[in-house]
C-alpha cells in the first residue's frame, strides 16, 4: 500500500503555481541564450550558465509537467557542470566537450568560482538521477581535487564524496567508514581549516536542520544496500515528513530547493535500482524522475 506525502502548500501566501510556470519557460530561453553564446564564443562563463538548466528542471517539475523540459534541465545541468570542472582540473589550455548536439572547444580556468564540494554533491546527484556513469566516474575521479581547492574544507561533503566511492567500488570497510564520517561530521558545529587539521572554524546555520537533511540519506543508502524494503520505505516516509516540517518550520515554502529534493531522488534511484520497491509517494521525490521513465531523451537544443 503506498504512503503518500504531500508537498506543502506553494500557494498559502500567493499564486506560485502560475508564477513557477512562467519562471519554468523563462528558464529554457535562457538556456538557450547561454548555448547561443557559446555558438557565438562570447565567453559565456559555464559556472553561471549551469544554473539555467537546473532551475528549468526544478521548476518544470514542480509545475507538474512530464515533459522535456524536466530531462532537458536535468541533461544540461549535469554536461555543463562536468564541463566546467573539466576546465577547472584540465592541464592543458584548453578541452573539447560537448553540449547538446554541438562540441565546444574552452579555455581552461583556474577561477575557483562555482568550484566546490557542495556543487560537486548535486552534480552527482544528477549523474545518479540520470545513470550516467561516465559522469559519475569523472566526478569521482576529481572529487579530491574538488575537496583541497574548495577553500571551506568542508569535512561533511568530503565524507559524501568518499562515501560513494567506496560505494560505486563496492569498498564496504571504506563505506562504513565514510559512513561513519557522514554522521559525526554532521553532528558538530565544527569543521578543519584547509591545510591545518588541528585548526578549527565553526559553521553557521549548522544545527539540528543540518542533521535532519543529511543523515537520513546515508541511512536509506545502508538499507538499499541490505535490501532492507521495509526499513528503507520507512525510514523514507518519516525522513520527507521531518524534511516538510523544517520547511515551514524556516518559513522556506518558497525556496525553490524546497520543492524538490535532488539528493534524494539520487538515492532513491540507487535504491530503484537495487531492486527496493519504493511505496512512498511525494511529489518532493517524483517517481518517474527516479525511475527514469522520461517521455523523451532528445537533446533538442
Amino acid at each position: 500500500m503506498a504512503i503518500k506525502i504531500k508537498r506543502h502548500n506553494l500557494n498559502k501566501k500567493r499564486d506560485l503555481i502560475g508564477f513557477i510556470q512562467v519562471k519554468a519557460g523563462n528558464y529554457k530561453e535562457r538556456l538557450q541564450k547561454s548555448m547561443e553564446k557559446l555558438d557565438q564564443n562570447k565567453g559565456q562563463l559555464l559556472q553561471y550558465a549551469k544554473e539555467n538548466p537546473l532551475y528549468l528542471f526544478i521548476y518544470s517539475l514542480t509545475s507538474g509537467n512530464h515533459d522535456e523540459n524536466v530531462f532537458l534541465g536535468l541533461r544540461y545541468f549535469l554536461d555543463i557542470g562536468v564541463a566546467h570542472f573539466k576546465q577547472f582540473q584540465t592541464s592543458s589550455s584548453e578541452i573539447t566537450v560537448r553540449l547538446g548536439k554541438k562540441e565546444y572547444v574552452l579555455p581552461s580556468t583556474d577561477d575557483l568560482g562555482g568550484i566546490s564540494i557542495y556543487g560537486w554533491r548535486t552534480l552527482y546527484s544528477v549523474a545518479q538521477i540520470l545513470r550516467d556513469e561516465e559522469a559519475e566516474d569523472f566526478l569521482l575521479g576529481i572529487r579530491k581535487l574538488i575537496s583541497d581547492k574548495d577553500p571551506s574544507e568542508h569535512a561533511h561533503m568530503e565524507a559524501w564524496s568518499n562515501y560513494f566511492f567506496a560505494l560505486k567500488n563496492g569498498d564496504t570497510d571504506a563505506r562504513k567508514k565514510s559512513e561513519s564520517l557522514i554522521i559525526k561530521t554532521a553532528q558538530t558545529d565544527k569543521t578543519h581549516v584547509q591545510g591545518n587539521p588541528k585548526k578549527v572554524v565553526y559553521i553557521v546555520g549548522r544545527g539540528e536542520g543540518f542533521r535532519q537533511t543529511n543523515v537520513p540519506i546515508v541511512e536509506l543508502y545502508e538499507f538499499a544496500i541490505l535490501k532492507e524494503e521495509d526499513l528503507f520505505n520507512e525510514r523514507l516516509s518519516e525522513y520527507l515528513k521531518d524534511r516538510k516540517q523544517m520547511i515551514l518550520k524556516r518559513k522556506d515554502e518558497e525556496e525553490p530547493y524546497s520543492w524538490v529534493f535532488i539528493d534524494t531522488l539520487a538515492c532513491c534511484a540507487y535504491a530503484y535500482d537495487a531492486g527496493i520497491n519504493i511505496k512512498v509517494e511525494s511529489e518532493y521525490i517524483s517517481a518517474w524522475v527516479f525511475q527514469g521513465k522520461w517521455k523523451s531523451q532528445e537533446i533538442i537544443l
